[in-house]
């Protein structure tokens, strides 16, 4: 990659289009790819019992921590920063090594504690085998960072295709002949080891020596405030699923874990792709605040029109959607679903503040809202600890619920978006999600259909009420009608 590849100024003029552009055509991908884990998580609910999840969420409290700190934030540090030679750029790539190789060491080191704490000795043997991805992915860390940076999503979301495909066989295969859990250990080495590769041949960047004074004090100082966030927020969020393993045990741990993945699954496909655009399109938006503000906005009103009917409709239709997808052996999910969908709605809101802080260099604020919001999400699943999964689903959305407005104000606070903007931006979602809901629920309420009948009826008349009062009674059309245009005709 060339010095002139890592020099992204040009971009800040069309920074507003690009990101038009590239979050049509990641929405259009990430369908491509909600269908294949829709697909998959099907087949392999069939295939495994809840137990083996169980298992791998049992050490993803751990892996997943490994993961937050891997990047050590300079991922968001290579995107952020307006000017960036190729000295810095390879000085960041040692450090994601070096974490990487130091990850592997400590979690190979810790395996058997883990284990023993919840009294399950086949863990050690799966957190051993989990040791792989951070040796493999330490080392392309930067190369996606620098794709993100020159806003070249096309590559990236073609390459996430590609991985999640050939991991999904991959374990479904394994499951299928009857290799339990390790179908799901060895889809995540697969994946991560196929997108290294790809990687490092679609970038065209090859690191250099490291050099000192090449002036990455800077780059590291950011990177260092992003982690502390990244970390206090990870470990917050997953403490539930610590808690329950610890309490509860892995079956209990299973189900739960399993509600909130597969509610998160619709918002993750849609936020996800978003996420990255916006934070790019911000940042190279800096100092032009009228700009920054649509960008935001827009963003944040995409992401919510396609996820909060999504969530709506797993809400209304939890049972027949459980029974339909994963099977009778885990009908229990359907409740978890619906305990749980307030929180992952607000915790939908709640990401698309750090696209703000991130963008702006306001990452100290972004680090300390973690720190203060992490105890209370803690005190929470404890709380509700004692009445098992469904008790900790309840006080997880309580938590978040109550947390949303302070955190909000906090935020936005003395920047370019005033607190109360994106609430009137997402007016015409509110209102419109509410007509397709009570449009659905009044649908169920007087026919006997069942399963997927019931399924398919009452999520068309949703989604119908919903795209007419969206589309046609807030005049979105032509929104919709320019954003289809950018990709068709523009997208590169």
């Amino acid at each position: 990659m060339s010095k002139q590849n890592l020099d992204v100024s040009h971009l800040k003029d069309d920074a507003e289009a690009l990101s038009a552009r590239s979050s049509a055509l990641g929405l259009s991908t990430q369908a491509i790819k909600f269908v294949i884990q829709v697909v998959s998580t099907g087949l392999l609910a069939r295939f495994l019992m809840p137990e083996d999840y169980g298992l791998i969420a049992m050490t993803a409290v751990l892996t997943g921590f490994m993961t937050v700190i891997k990047d050590g934030g300079l991922s968001q540090a290579t995107i952020q920063v307006e000017s960036l030679n190729h000295a810095q750029i390879s000085n960041l790539f040692w450090v994601n090594c070096c974490l990487g190789g130091v990850i592997s060491i400590l979690l190979f080191a810790i395996a058997p504690s883990v284990a023993l704490f919840f009294e399950e000795p086949r863990l050690t043997n799966i957190i051993w085998f989990l040791t792989i991805p951070f040796l493999i992915s330490g080392a392309s860390v930067q190369h996606l960072a620098l794709l993100q940076r020159q806003m070249r999503f096309s590559t990236i979301l073609g390459l996430e295709v590609c991985s999640m495909a050939a991991g999904n066989l991959l374990a479904i295969y394994l499951a299928y002949a009857g290799y339990g859990y390790w179908a799901l250990v060895v889809k995540v080495i697969a994946e991560a080891f196929i997108t290294a590769v790809a990687l490092w041949l679609l970038t065209g960047w090859n690191p250099g020596r490291p050099k000192k004074g090449a002036g990455v004090r800077a780059l590291l100082v950011f990177g260092t405030d992003v982690l502390v966030f990244k970390v206090v927020n990870f470990f917050s969020r997953n403490a539930d699923n610590l808690l329950i393993g610890w309490r509860w045990g892995s079956t209990d741990l299973g189900l739960y874990n399993r509600a909130y993945t597969l509610l998160m699954l619709p918002v993750g496909q849609v936020n996800a792709p978003i996420s990255r655009v916006i934070i790019s399109g911000m940042s190279r938006a800096k100092g032009d605040a009228a700009m920054l503000r649509r960008i935001y906005l827009g963003g944040l009103e995409l992401s919510c029109a396609l996820s909060l009917p999504l969530i709506t409709i797993i809400v209304i239709f939890a049972h027949e959607i459980v029974r339909l997808w994963l099977g009778e052996n885990w009908s229990q999910v359907a409740f978890l679903f619906q305990l749980l969908a307030p929180a992952a709605f607000v915790g939908l809101l709640l990401n698309t503040t750090g696209w703000v802080l991130i963008s702006i260099g306001r990452v100290k604020r972004y680090r300390t809202i973690g720190v203060v919001s992490a105890p209370i999400l803690v005190l929470g699943f404890a709380a509700g600890l004692e009445y098992g999964p469904n008790g900790v689903a309840i006080a997880y959305s309580i938590v978040m619920c109550l947390m949303l407005i302070p955190t909000w104000i906090w935020v936005f606070h003395k920047t370019e978006i005033h607190w109360f903007a994106p609430f009137r931006a997402l007016i015409p979602v509110f209102t419109s999600t509410l007509a397709g809901a009570i449009a659905a629920i009044v649908m169920r309420s007087v026919t006997s259909f069942e399963n997927f009948h019931s399924l398919f009826i009452g999520a068309t008349l949703f989604l119908v009420v919903y795209a007419t009062v969206y589309l046609l009674a807030f005049r979105k059309y032509e929104t919709v009608r320019s954003l289809a245009q950018e990709h068709l005709f523009r997208s590169k």
